[in-house]
């Protein structure tokens, strides 16, 4: 049953409350998890605190109330445009995340295509099968078709598949650089020429490699060119809260002029409330990420955003070259930068995840194929060694062998049968259920493998979506 306390809690329980609870939230902070969180290191962490908690309580709603807050925008703004060869027509705006950024993009060609081309719904985005989900969330909000696209063998898109695939609807061409899977950069050339010469939109995904792969290219490193430079991307989206180090809750929205931005705002001006404004999809944008954002920005400056990716992209090839060397181990595709993903035709993945896992090792699960994925940044760096020592001895064990399956593995090919004969009532209490097991962290020590081995082996697709909803309601 909800309640509410009666009497407020002092200043000095909350305190220790927090100690309490972030304990197992800063597990993190040893270096041993790919992905998630992206600390730049104390020292530096000390500059957006500060910004932070000055700007705290302000919002960037109404332009007049924080100039500041405006001003820091720009400022944003104007030097991630500089990062990827922007001239002075490209703009854009902050936002939350990745997800608004691409939310932005879609809402803006779609706009675009009603005002300017004057194309009247269905309106169809072509998108490569590797894209982030949140272009298909974008999709089912907007009401816009997605139409996904088979990726070449080298998981990269295809643009001969895509150029096929467009049509009188279609709006917007997409790709990644790089796609959060494979961390493989897509032929953004080749895309966005196909889009320029038949008239449409292209966005670039580069919410993962923003921050990242222009301080690569000047390191050395060969990136293939997917920005500015290319004259048939209009738009790319930046997470500053990666490898910018950032705090969590800013991304970044470039358009190759303000015309194309101005298709993102809101305007009501017939409110009794008075003339209502909005550039992004929120209302209220919190002051504090943004004014941290700029802080960063301006202390590391390009050496140090050079520093930073020297220092991750060597710990990732000395990664990449222990993985290699088990023998048993196959990294997917030749990803240009720190994101990375690994398999085996010998060795049950999801199992040596749970094993790794119970040695403190967090990696993400992937599916389509069965496969482990890491994402190196700054927290990582030092820990090469000690991975690379872990995954050898797990990678020659004969327990994780394939020729050994996992109990997991064999309960969830029963689960398939099962999901066509039990009915659709105890299956979604079964999955509530589970979720509330999952949310106290059972499976904290392993068991991750029962979950993508359950996901991998269910043919219908719609009663794992049933399912995973379920769970999900049943962890909150």
């Amino acid at each position: 049953m909800n309640s509410f306390q009666k009497k407020g809690t002092s200043f000095s329980v909350l305190e220790k409350e927090l100690k309490s609870v972030m304990e197992r939230d800063r597990i993190w902070e040893n270096g041993k998890t790919f992905g998630f969180v992206y600390h730049p290191g104390n020292e530096i962490a000390q500059i957006t605190s500060m910004y932070y908690n000055a700007y705290m309580y302000n919002s960037n709603l109404n332009p007049f109330i924080s100039p500041s807050l405006r001003k820091y925008e720009k400022e944003i703004i104007g030097m991630t445009a500089a990062m990827v060869h922007g001239n002075s027509k490209v703009t854009g705006t902050v936002t939350t995340g990745g997800t608004e950024s691409i939310f932005s993009a879609l809402k803006v060609a779609r706009d675009y295509s009603r005002e300017v081309k004057k194309a009247s719904a269905p309106f169809e985005v072509i998108l490569p099968d590797t894209v982030h989900p949140a272009f298909l969330k974008a999709c089912h909000i907007l009401c816009l078709n997605p139409v996904t696209v088979p990726v070449r063998k080298d998981k990269r898109a295809d643009p001969e598949a895509m150029e096929k695939a467009i049509t009188a609807n279609t709006i917007l061409l997409t790709c990644s650089a790089p796609c959060f899977p494979y961390g493989v950069v897509d032929p953004v050339q080749d895309i966005s020429e196909i889009a320029r010469n038949k008239g449409l939109l292209c966005h670039v995904d580069a919410c993962m490699g923003g921050y990242m792969l222009p301080f690569l290219e000047d390191l050395g490193f060969k990136i293939p060119i997917f920005d500015f430079r290319i004259p048939g991307v209009t738009s790319i989206s930046m997470d500053a809260h990666k490898y910018g180090y950032a705090p969590k809750g800013v991304s970044v929205i470039l358009y190759r002029d303000h015309e194309l931005r101005m298709k993102q705002f809101f305007i009501y001006t017939d409110w009794c409330g008075g003339i209502y404004g909005s550039t992004t999809f929120q209302g209220t944008r919190e002051g504090g990420p943004m004014a941290a954002c700029r802080a960063i920005m301006c202390h590391l400056g390009r050496e140090g955003y050079r520093k930073l990716a020297k220092e991750v992209m060597e710990t990732t090839l000395k990664i990449k070259a222990g993985i290699t060397r088990t023998g048993v181990l196959n990294i997917i595709s030749d990803p240009e930068m720190s994101v990375l993903a690994f398999t085996s035709d010998t060795i049950n993945i999801y199992a040596l995840g749970d094993a790794l896992k119970v040695r403190g090792w967090n990696l993400d699960r992937l599916q389509f194929p069965k496969a482990l994925h890491m994402t190196v940044n700054r927290l990582n760096v030092g820990k090469e060694d000690a991975f690379i020592k872990d995954i050898t001895e797990l990678a020659s064990s004969e327990k994780l062998s394939i020729k050994h399956p996992v109990q997991s593995e064999l309960t969830s090919k029963l689960a398939d049968k099962l999901t066509n004969l039990i009915p659709e009532g105890v299956i979604k209490n079964t999955a509530r259920l589970t979720g509330s097991i999952l949310s106290d962290n059972k499976l904290e020590n392993g068991g991750m493998a029962s979950l993508y081995n359950l996901s991998a082996s269910i043919k219908n697709r719609k009663s794992l979506k049933k399912m995973v909803l379920n769970m999900i309601d049943g962890m909150y």
